[in-house]
């Protein structure tokens, strides 16, 4: 997915924190290193923009009693990754989703500025990019939560699960293990559950991260043929106007010629709005079959709708508009979810460059849908299937229960009974 990364997935603060503790000593690197007017010139930015735009004024009391008590901690960072987690410790008394003090150490510091860049057409910020992404949720820093379809990780073998050992005889410390090796063949230690530790050759590319998210969701698209039926598949990595269209021109295109349709949005970021669901709520003598033919004589089809079943997969790294999503769909029944619960992160964030180095992501609103607050409490699965990063690499649960869903959904309705 992203690129391995400690604490790569928003709002993981307590994960990177560890990840600090865990690293610190094996952290002399010039280019991460900070001098205490650095720190204080960052956190007092960091400060001025939590007072003036965080959306919820009566919890700014509390950063300031949390600034004032870490202060001297924060000044006293040695790098970037200490004062990543310390600035992200006091960053936690607002208790907010959207909020993270996050660096060039960091997936979600270039992803952002990507994803945000694409939407107002700024240069991409270019990244030396892997295609996995570790820490977040129940996994430990230098665990691998999710790996990118067809991403330098995914060639090379790397799997969900797998804790990263070193990099090219170093430890790992973050994104930094990465910093001016893409083109390079990297070698890089892993340690797999119940299979003991191995060597994998990754060699990273120089990337825009946003665009690889929206060609992982081009490239997992499939066709699963299971007990006669073709069952489509789509992992949906990101959201946005891109993301957007890709999800339409899946469903209207490769995956339209299936019997149902597995709709994975678990992990990976959010950005994602109902409009992204347009395909499965259109009824089909709405759209007529719109067809076209060249001079040379080849037809294309155009669906501009999914009436088949779907099923959706969801997981405690479904969050922001991914929980949009997921709500809209249990609400309505369009498809039930499995998996677990979501991670209940769907408050409005902005991102904010502090230099070329540091960003903050702030909470700048908070939203509701059908007047319910969804913030810390996200959306409860129909289906419950526990899926821990340690199990990752062994398999993929909630997926198979997906699909023996799906093929219950498609077996013909029993005939009622003669009277």
């Amino acid at each position: 997915m992203g690129t391995i990364a400690a604490g790569g997935s928003p709002h993981s603060n307590g994960q990177k924190r560890a990840s600090a503790r865990r690293y610190d000593q094996v952290l002399p690197l010039m280019s991460m290193s900070v001098t205490p007017a650095y720190c204080t010139q960052m956190l007092d930015k960091v400060d001025d923009l939590v007072s003036k735009k965080f959306w919820k004024v009566e919890s700014v009391a509390a950063w300031k009693t949390a600034v004032a008590s870490l202060r001297p901690k924060i000044i006293g960072s040695n790098n970037l990754v200490e004062l990543d987690a310390n600035i992200n410790e006091a960053l936690s008394s607002l208790h907010a989703s959207h909020t993270e003090f996050v660096t060039v150490n960091d997936e979600i510091f270039y992803f952002l500025k990507t994803m945000f860049g694409h939407a107002r057409n700024k240069k991409a910020a270019m990244m030396d990019f892997t295609g996995a992404v570790t820490g977040g949720g129940d996994c430990k820093p230098n665990q691998v939560r999710y790996v990118l379809d067809g991403g330098p990780a995914d060639v090379a073998g790397i799997k969900p699960g797998d804790e990263i050992v070193s990099v090219d005889g170093e430890p790992y410390i973050g994104q930094f293990s990465f910093d001016g090796k893409a083109g390079k063949p990297v070698a890089i230690h892993v340690l797999r559950t119940d299979v003991g530790e191995r060597t994998l050759t990754v060699k990273p590319t120089r990337a825009d991260d946003y665009q690889q998210y929206l060609d992982a969701t081009t490239r997992s698209a499939t066709i699963i043929k299971r007990e006669g039926k073709k069952i489509a598949y789509m992992h949906v990595w990101c959201g946005g106007n891109e993301e957007h269209d890709i999800i339409e021109t899946l469903l209207g295109g490769k995956l339209q010629a299936s019997d149902g349709l597995i709709f994975d949005i678990r992990d990976g970021y959010g950005g994602n709005y109902y409009d992204d669901l347009d395909y499965f709520y259109r009824p089909a003598a709405g759209y007529p079959l719109w067809k076209t033919m060249s001079r040379e004589g080849k037809h294309e089809d155009n669906y501009l709708y999914y009436d088949k079943p779907v099923v959706a997969l969801i997981n405690a790294g479904s969050r922001s508009g991914k929980e949009l999503v997921a709500y809209s769909l249990k609400k309505t029944q369009r498809a039930p979810l499995v998996g677990e619960r979501t991670a209940g992160f769907v408050l409005g964030g902005r991102l904010f460059d502090l230099d070329d180095r540091c960003a903050i992501y702030l909470a700048v609103e908070g939203p509701t849908a059908d007047s319910v607050n969804l913030e810390a409490i996200g959306v409860d699965p129909d289906i419950v299937v526990k899926r821990n990063c340690d199990d990752r690499s062994k398999g993929d649960a909630q997926l198979d229960t997906a699909i023996k869903t799906l093929l219950e959904k498609l077996k013909p309705a029993a005939a009622a009974p003669s009277i």
